[in-house]
Parts: structure tokens; C-alpha cells; sequence
């Protein structure tokens, strides 16, 4: 019996109990023979009980993620969130000018959306943006008289 370590690739393979008439000696030009061997040494491997060899390509975990949980997508835990993270930027800004505020949805403002890249309405989009900033600035002036 030999003890000793193959490094095939990236992988490094422990062999604890490896016979000594398996020929070690391999060609990296010949690939078929390093699978061979490589297959060899993994038949070969005493494994920890509970643990098994998991072939190239193959699923080794099913379940990733469980499943979502509606507390996160409700509307009082999104506001809280916001609320949080605004407090925590503005804490690095001096300027009052400058602070993050959140948007109130009963405020007499109009929010303007986004336009994505490639986004088929974005001419409709812009120019709806467009009147909502018209509205925000007569709204801004009416707010200050």
C-alpha cells in the first residue's frame, strides 16, 4: 500500500489507500488515459460515510432556495426599508440640499418612471415624464406662494 497525493487539474485528490500496482505514471497528452486513471483513483477512495463523488455535470443540490417569503414584498415592510436606507445615506451628507428624501405617494408631486434600454414605449414614457415635471414645477411654485 502507498500513501500519497495526485493532482489532476485544479483538483487534488487525496489517496489514503491506494494498491501499489496502479500505474501513476500518466501523459498529460493522452486524455483518455488521465479519465481512466482519474476514474481508477476515485473507485479507490475510502469516503467519509455521508459523503459521495459527485460526477462532472451532474446536480449535486436541488433545493436552492425556499420558497418567498410575502413579508418582503408588502407594501409597510418596503416603505420601513426605504425610510432606513434614506436615514442611512443622508447621514453622510452635510448639504440639506442634497439629502435623499422619500417619495410620498399623497403628496400633490407626480413621480416619473424610468426608461429601460431597448424599451419599445419609451417615446410614450419620456413624454409622460415630460408633463409629470411640467406638473411638479407648477406644483413646486404654487407650494412656495
Amino acid at each position: 500500500m502507498a500513501i500519497g497525493t495526485v493532482t489532476y487539474g485544479v483538483r487534488k485528490i487525496i489517496v489514503s489507500l491506494m494498491p501499489v500496482n496502479v500505474n501513476r505514471h500518466f501523459h498529460l497528452s493522452k486524455c483518455h488515459g488521465i479519465f481512466l486513471f482519474q476514474q481508477s483513483v476515485l473507485r479507490l477512495l475510502s469516503l467519509r460515510k455521508g459523503c459521495t463523488v459527485i460526477k462532472k455535470s451532474e446536480v449535486y443540490e436541488s433545493h436552492l432556495f425556499t420558497v418567498k417569503d410575502d413579508k418582503f414584498k408588502s407594501e409597510p415592510f418596503l416603505r420601513e426599508v426605504k425610510a432606513i436606507y434614506t436615514d442611512l445615506i443622508n447621514r453622510h451628507i452635510s448639504d440639506l440640499e442634497q439629502q435623499l428624501k422619500v417619495f410620498d405617494k399623497n403628496s400633490v408631486y407626480l413621480p416619473t418612471k424610468k426608461i429601460g434600454m431597448n424599451n419599445p414605449k419609451a417615446a410614450e414614457i419620456k413624454a409622460d415624464n415630460t408633463a409629470r415635471q411640467e406638473w411638479n414645477r407648477t406644483a413646486d411654485m404654487a407650494q412656495r406662494f
